[in-house]
């Protein structure tokens, strides 16, 4: 802890979280919108898994060596750099696949379909004109999507710090926009918008010392603006020009924790005696496992056990819960959710008090040894501290699979990056 208070730095992993849910906990109490308070055993559950994270980042120190008076102690001597071949081939794959959904998503738009029909097609059942073929779907799934978080991440580091490539800047920003356009969502815009945000950060900390010119200032500043203009009319496109933008951020950030509170009660109701033993959380990662494995074995079904985790992770919070007063909601459930189908109170201290050790892992690194390796995967776990009322990011497979991606995109200095 006393790392934390010496550093200072505003975008530590502790800051954050505990800045977050100090400003979450008060406003979802207050019964804004008719939406009652959650329970207290809501509050004692996040309560619990605050502190199971807190505890994870101050075990994390242990195997760490800090600054002392100024000067950087068991500094590693590998130094890393971005992998640009394999780089290459990911953005190449996933900007072709994207241009082409986007090309579809502005046809029917200019047929007069708006980005909410196509935010429905992106996230039903089966194929559709959008989801062209179950080959497309893996494509997004397992490719194009997991490619698009990276590349929000790498951007600003390799603007900074890396090679400046503009062949990189190019396919981020184009896949970008037609990531937004073909998939109807707007998170991507707030991640880049955060991404450079914190590595601005770094840049100008003790640490670093990293000088930013001020032809990428103007670029990040003309960026964030034209960000801005996007998140805008994506909303507008998505909700119409009549939509109360004070409602739409208590949906998104505060209501979540009501709608976690909900959820509690279905599974200590409906499936008490079910547990999902760490697999709810980390589904993102086990079920390229399981689907592989079901490809080549020729069974048709998975086994009741991964159904019905997907059925809680996943499948029914595609359904709008009614909470309170005329505010319904789907999918933001908080960081909590997963873990505690996985064990209840035991698995929501043990399954933060593990994320919170990887975030205080990676920032460390990231802060005192200026390891791009670090930074690009601390960056990754910002935005999921960042957007923590919303689930266990894990969960996901396109979030699993980018952090694999990003294990492969960096490599030793003295390999062959170009």
């Amino acid at each position: 802890m006393g790392y934390y208070r010496r550093d200072r730095f505003l975008m530590n992993p502790i800051t954050v979280m505990f800045g977050i849910w100090a400003i979450l906990i008060p406003l979802s109490s207050i019964y804004a919108y008719e939406v009652p308070p959650p329970s207290d055993k809501c509050l004692i559950i996040i309560f619990v898994g605050l502190m199971g994270y807190l505890l994870g980042n101050v075990f994390s120190n242990s195997k760490c060596s800090f600054a002392v008076n100024g000067h950087i102690m068991n500094q590693p001597e590998t130094e890393y750099g971005f992998n640009y071949k394999i780089l290459y081939v990911l953005y190449i794959i996933s900007f072709v696949y994207l241009l082409s959904s986007a090309y579809v998503a502005i046809t029917l738009m200019m047929k007069g379909y708006g980005l909410d029909y196509i935010r429905e097609l992106v996230t039903a059942e089966g194929t559709n004109e959008i989801r062209s073929s179950y080959l497309s779907i893996l494509i997004k799934n397992f490719i194009a999507t997991p490619t698009v978080y990276l590349a929000l991440a790498i951007l600003p580091i390799d603007m900074i710090m890396g090679k400046r490539d503009k062949v990189l800047l190019f396919l981020t920003i184009v896949m970008t926009v037609c990531w937004v356009i073909s998939s109807g969502g707007r998170s991507v815009i707030l991640w880049m918008v955060l991404y450079f945000f914190v590595f601005y950060l770094f840049a100008k900390s003790k640490s670093f010392r990293i000088k930013v010119s001020k032809r990428i200032k103007r670029l990040a500043i003309i960026g964030g603006v034209l960000l801005l203009l996007l998140l805008l009319y994506t909303t507008y496109a998505r909700k119409g020009f009549n939509v109360d933008l004070l409602r739409q951020l208590f949906i998104y950030y505060i209501a979540p924790v009501k709608h976690f509170d909900k959820y509690v009660e279905l599974v200590d109701t409906r499936y008490t005696d079910f547990y999902g033993y760490g697999g709810a959380s980390f589904y993102g990662f086990i079920y390229p496992v399981l689907f592989i494995g079901r490809v080549l074995s020729g069974r048709d079904e998975y086994s009741d056990f991964w159904v019905t985790v997907r059925e809680l992770s996943f499948n029914k919070l595609e359904h709008t819960t009614w909470l309170g007063g005329n505010i319904h909601m789907n999918a933001f459930v908080t960081i909590f959710y997963q873990p505690y189908i996985d064990g209840r109170f035991v698995g929501v201290f043990v399954l933060c008090l593990f994320f919170g050790w990887m975030c205080g892992y990676t920032y460390k690194r990231a802060y005192i040894f200026r390891n791009i390796k670090y930074i690009l995967l601390y960056l990754l776990f910002i935005q999921k501290i960042a957007d923590s009322m919303v689930r266990f990011y894990f969960t996901q497979p396109a979030q699993a699979i980018c952090l694999i991606f990003a294990l492969f995109a960096v490599v030793k200095k003295g390999k062959d990056m170009e």
